[in-house]
């Protein structure tokens, strides 16, 4: 029941998130509003999908479709990312953003011990591209004269923390009282869908 309200409290945050997005999509036609309004917009189908079984049946039946939602979302985040830093940004070479790939692939196997094969697969590829990408945005801008796209990156970064956090702490621990890890971090997680808002329209700004 207690998971049910944090849920309930990630849809709404997601659902506002969402119609700002794509309030400024429609007035201000940027490419980068509209896949910040997919990505939101693939998170709260994956998160409705979800609470909806698990109110009604205790578990999704086809819990793969949150799971694609989900990862639509990480997609059309990198999408974002991708479109938004200046190109000049990856013509340059950095060894650190590896790091964020060799961790992906760590934290996937050890996943493996409660997900499927595929699933891990998938998550591995699409985090480790984004932490490999923000992770190098944030390297290029540390001496470029723009910075707007700075708390894009940071955002990113923050978000992936999270999932990891979220996901880490269900293995351990199921959510049956607000002190609970999962609940913390699911928690966490839900706020760090919020930066993205000021982080476009600062990476946007003219």
């Amino acid at each position: 029941m207690i998971e049910s309200y944090e849920n309930g409290l990630q849809i709404a945050v997601s659902l506002v998130c969402l119609c700002l997005s794509v309030y400024q999509a429609v007035h201000t036609k940027e490419k980068a509003w509209i896949m910040l309004s997919f990505f939101y917009g693939s998170w709260l189908l994956g998160d409705f999908y979800w609470e909806t079984f698990l109110i009604f049946f205790h578990e999704p039946p086809q819990f793969y479709i949150s799971d694609f939602s989900w990862q639509a979302s990480y997609i059309f985040l990198f999408l974002l990312l991708k479109q938004t830093m200046p190109a000049e940004a990856w013509q340059k070479r950095y060894a650190l953003p590896w790091l964020g790939v060799i961790f992906t692939a760590a934290m996937g196997v050890f996943y493996l011990q409660w997900g499927n094969f595929v699933g891990n697969l998938i998550c591995a590829l699409l985090m480790g591209l984004l932490l490999f990408y923000a992770t190098w945005g944030l390297l290029y801008l540390r001496r470029a004269k723009d910075k707007r796209y700075r708390l894009l990156c940071i955002a990113v970064l923050i978000f992936c923390a999270m999932e990891y956090a979220t996901w880490t702490a269900s293995c351990f621990w199921e959510g049956t009282s607000w002190g609970d890890p999962y609940l913390i971090a699911d928690v966490l997680l839900t706020a760090s869908l919020v930066p993205f808002i000021p982080a476009v329209r600062k990476a946007v700004r003219a």
